[in-house]
Formats: structure tokens, sequence, C-alpha cells
């Protein structure tokens, strides 16, 4: 299995209208699409990684990037997430 390729992230960071406050990294990850007569290729899966702290280890990354993902899943008992970890860049992806 070849390593999955990070097409790029998004960090956020705020307080809403009511007090609430966010923090969080997002990594959007390329992933294969179950083939069938009806669908062929890629999609896009989104990841949360952290706070937006995780942000600053790829903002100067040059996208699409392979990489090492580190991840656990975790249950509610009734639904799975995935949570990253760890991102580690191995490098950009050449363009066709």
């Amino acid at each position: 299995m070849s390593n999955p390729i990070i097409l790029g992230a998004k960090r956020s960071k705020g307080t809403l209208d009511n007090g609430n406050t966010y923090d969080s990294t997002k990594i959007y990850v390329q992933t294969a699409m179950k083939p069938s007569p009806d669908q062929v290729g890629f999609s896009v899966s989104e990841f949360n990684w952290g706070d937006s702290s995780n942000y600053d280890n790829l903002k100067n990354v040059k996208f699409p990037a392979e990489a090492n993902i580190t991840y656990e899943m975790v249950t509610n008992g009734k639904s799975n997430q995935v949570i990253v970890t760890d991102v580690q860049i191995l490098k950009p992806t050449p363009k066709v």
C-alpha cells in the first residue's frame, strides 16, 4: 500500500457568539473511491488533526504531498471516528 497523499490543510480558531471557543486543524487526504460502474478515481476525505498549532507544521509544505499519517480509531459505541495523531511529510508529489 502506498503512502497517503495530503492535498491541503486548514486551521480554524476563534470564539463563537455564545462564548464557546474552537481550535482545530483539518487535513484533506486523497481517498480512492470504491470501484463501481457509477464511480471511478479519487475523492477527498477530511480528518481532524488536533488544534490549530498543528497547521504550523504544514503551512510551508508544497501540496500535494506524500505523508505518513498516524491515527487511532475511537468509538462511542454507535459510530467510529478516525483521529489523526501525527503527520510526517515525506515528499511533495510530482505534478503530472
